[in-house]
């Protein structure tokens, strides 16, 4: 009985490789797997949005249940409170989307070819 091995088609030389390969045999473009690192911001992007949207819509469901401010006004020690709070609405849901993208779309393949000048 013969196994069978899944091949991919290079878009440049049209050269089956091996799934498993991480470089064509044919023309030497490297096998990447998974979104672009551009794609992968794009989702880390569209995530803090989510997350913006959120804490907005969030607030202000508090603001009209509570009938007033949702916070008290900070005062000057806690600055670095509402510092940490921005960062953490900023930096969380970007690294979360960015690797979740990673995640998801690993399956993904591209073929990259290296031009050198010389």
């Amino acid at each position: 009985m013969v196994a069978l091995v899944k091949t991919l088609v290079c878009p440049h030389c049209q050269t089956q490789v091996p799934q498993s390969a991480s470089v064509c045999t044919g023309c030497g473009a490297d096998i990447v797997r998974g979104l672009t690192r551009r794609g992968r911001s794009l989702v880390g992007l569209a995530c803090v949005g989510l997350a913006i949207l959120i804490a907005v819509v969030a607030l202000r469901a508090f603001e009209i249940a509570r009938g007033g401010p949702p916070l008290p006004s900070p005062k000057a020690q806690d600055g670095l409170f509402v510092v940490a709070a921005i960062i953490v609405l900023l930096v969380v849901p970007y690294v979360i989307g960015s690797r979740a993208a990673r995640l998801l779309w690993r399956s993904r393949i591209r073929f990259v070819r290296n031009y050198q000048h010389r």
